[in-house]
């Protein structure tokens, strides 16, 4: 058999290297690292900062709009209860279709819709 030169026989031209920065090529991944395996545990270092981020996102609605959504004290308070509990469940009920961890994602969306209702509901001027 005569040696190649590295040329494909079928295409007539060199093949292509491939260097790190060719947006075909793949770029080397750990099989535990996150997000590419599965998420975390939370912990309460990141539910506090997802909960601040739901409180300063309340905030900023209520420096553009200070009027509330709800126009009844007890549907705030209804709100206040149930709709992180409603997310939560919406999220994880999302993860587990999509194969993901379900538990994490309620973790994440309950403290996030908290602390922005808790915001929304504190400063809720009638």
């Amino acid at each position: 058999m005569p040696a190649t030169s590295g040329v494909a026989p079928w295409a007539g031209e060199r093949p292509r290297v491939r260097g790190p920065c060719d947006p075909g090529a793949r770029l080397p991944r750990p099989a535990d690292a996150w997000p590419f395996a599965r998420p975390p545990e939370t912990g309460l270092r990141e539910q506090t900062f997802i909960a601040l981020v739901g409180m300063g996102l309340g905030r900023l609605v209520n420096w553009l709009d200070p009027r509330p959504v709800l126009p009844y004290p007890w549907l705030r308070l209804t709100n206040l209860v149930f709709g992180p509990v409603f997310a939560g469940g919406l999220s994880a009920a999302i993860a587990r279709w999509r194969s993901r961890e379900p538990r994490f994602h309620f973790g994440m969306a309950f403290c996030f819709v908290l602390g922005y209702n808790l915001v929304r509901f504190a400063y809720a001027h009638v």
